[in-house]
């Protein structure tokens, strides 16, 4: 199995505001739409994460995914929702002048006879010093920022962060809550995943002689997500498996296996058939990876790794791939593998 292996060890929406006929389909105005079972801690910290960089207005435009990912229908509601529990406060003075622009602030400044040299911070400590707020009219605006219990839930639930930042991954919040569940508590997040990309790995490996070409993609990019989690672990030894994977992958012409029911399908002769060949090649940033773990490589991984494969089938034979593998170590880019083409 593949964890043996691997782990030995665009628009923006208006403030998301509904017209009138939408809203008589929703339930009462209800702030989320109930016909979306989305996880209630994973729309929270999704939302709240828009907090983090600036503070945010109350109906102010916000991105079109708090709609049709979070659910969220009426956000004006599910910004109350949030400062009730507290996880929103009003924003401080300086967090809604640091919205403004340099030009910006400095205009302020000269408009009240004072200097405008010095950076941003400089010029935002000047204002806060030697204005009077009240005739800045943006300061009066409902701008809100995290409170210290919304940083304290953003952290506590930053997994959620994380898968939504790795949409390469694959992996869905409602099968990443349920592996949670029924795995042990003491299993890291980074754990979870990779037994949750091993499974998709697997799932692959049972459709290995009707793989489409969107798996033949899928598979790398999984192998590719395992090699970057055991890195993030400190486990190079195991990182440079999923990456021999990948360029097993590349090297046993499994790219080319559409082109065996094409040839049969359209009866078309090999001469015809080589018009679309795509020759065998490395993505160069996997030759660079491997090239960063050749202190961990032996011949028993390369083994190992060739006798796990998963696809079709696999023209390269255990001495070409040791080979090329060779090849890769001693290239400062992808190498030349033209000579296996035939």
């Amino acid at each position: 199995m593949f964890w043996k292996l691997f782990n030995n060890s665009k628009h923006e929406l208006q403030s998301c505001e509904t017209d009138d006929n939408f809203k008589a389909e929703t339930d009462e105005e209800k702030n989320t739409n109930p016909e979306r079972k989305i996880d209630p801690d994973y729309r929270m910290t999704i939302f709240l994460s828009l907090f983090n960089k600036s503070p945010r207005k109350k109906g102010e435009r916000f991105p079109g995914y708090v709609a049709y990912e979070l659910g969220i229908i009426n956000v004006e509601q599910y910004f109350d929702e949030l400062r009730q529990r507290q996880l929103i406060e009003p924003a401080s003075e300086k967090d809604i002048l640091s919205l403004l622009k340099v030009s910006e602030l400095k205009t302020i400044l000269v408009e009240n006879g004072l200097k405008k040299t010095g950076n941003k911070p400089v010029l935002i400590e000047r204002i806060l010093n030697e204005i009077d707020l009240s005739q800045i009219e943006l300061l009066a605006e409902p701008y809100y920022s995290l409170s210290q219990k919304g940083i304290d839930f953003l952290v506590s639930h930053d997994d959620f962060i994380k898968i939504r930042q790795n949409s390469q991954w694959g992996i869905g919040i409602e099968e990443y809550l349920q592996m949670k569940e029924i795995s042990n508590s003491d299993i890291s997040f980074e754990n979870i995943i990779l037994s949750l990309l091993n499974r998709k790995l697997l799932e692959i490996k049972k459709k290995r002689y009707s793989l489409s070409q969107y798996e033949y993609s899928r598979l790398h990019e999984i192998y590719i997500s395992i090699y970057q989690l055991l890195q993030d672990k400190g486990e190079p030894q195991n990182a440079i498996k999923p990456l021999l994977s990948s360029l097993l992958l590349s090297v046993s012409g499994c790219e080319n296996y559409w082109l065996i029911g094409y040839k049969r399908g359209l009866k078309l002769k090999n001469v015809e058939v080589l018009k679309s060949y795509v020759p065998i090649h490395i993505d160069e940033f996997v030759a660079t990876y491997m090239i960063g773990l050749e202190d961990y490589y032996s011949k028993q991984i390369a083994s190992d790794v060739y006798h796990n494969f998963v696809g079709p089938f696999n023209l390269c034979t255990l001495e070409m791939f040791e080979s090329i593998i060779q090849k890769v170590f001693s290239s400062a880019i992808s190498p030349d593998l033209g000579e296996y083409d035939e």
